[in-house]
């Protein structure tokens, strides 16, 4: 009977190990669920992070096509949804589907017009999701970046694609042969919360690229 005691116990244990990762990264996503022992890449402090882009297998993204190699997952979420103000992505958006915070967002519009404060709110954003591999922190393999396409990685690479010429080689960044390492400065930004209160976060400010030196194991493009 005891031992049973301490074995049902034990199972309502979380994993200590895990629990520190979370905590370390940031803490877990409210509007997508990594695989187990994922994690999640951060910009932490003021310097320039050197990152692989791995790319990944397409399976279902409305950006590209089936097979494909694709750099990038957009998707959109709705935020400051719930008392604990969470992010969550849009099923009309994403899926084609009916969205119960479009529908709530809709029912508000009405009432008060485009630009009531919580109509705002509940304006579906675009965000991303990148593999990427620190080159100062290899140990950890592949992490996933999520963030903002405004205002974030997105709209920088994109940005240093338009102001590129073919023969830079730019558009060919994530290719897992020749592709290039992005060199991302990142710095501190702060933000206001409707309580009067805020905080502070670190966020890519500009991006530059260089010619990797060695191409992306084949092993790290076809993992899931």
């Amino acid at each position: 009977t005891n031992r049973r005691e301490k074995d049902k116990k034990a199972r309502r244990m979380v994993d200590a190990r895990e629990r520190a990762k979370k905590e370390a990264s940031g803490g877990a996503l409210s509007s997508v669920r990594l695989p187990k022992g994922t994690n999640l890449f951060r910009f932490k402090e003021d310097k320039v992070y050197r990152l692989n882009v791995i790319p990944y297998v397409v399976k279902n993204n409305p950006d590209s096509d089936e097979g494909m190699l694709d750099y990038k997952r957009r998707y959109f979420t709705h935020g400051n949804v719930g008392p604990e103000n969470c992010s969550y992505p849009c099923n009309f958006k994403n899926f084609g589907k009916p969205c119960a915070v479009c529908d709530k967002r809709a029912e508000l519009l009405r009432e008060s017009g485009p630009e009531d404060r919580a109509v705002k709110s509940l304006n579906f954003k675009l965000r991303e999701l990148w593999r990427v591999v620190d080159l100062d922190d290899r140990e950890t393999g592949v992490q996933v970046y999520e963030g903002p396409h405004y205002n974030g990685l997105g709209e920088l690479v994109n940005e240093k694609l338009d102001g590129s010429d073919p023969e830079d080689g730019f558009d060919r960044f994530a290719d897992p042969d020749a592709g290039m390492v992005l060199k991302v400065r990142s710095k501190q930004d702060s933000f206001k919360t409707e309580d009067g209160g805020g905080g502070k976060f670190w966020k890519p400010s500009n991006v530059e690229m260089v010619p990797r030196k060695a191409p992306i194991d084949k092993e790290l493009v076809d993992a899931d």
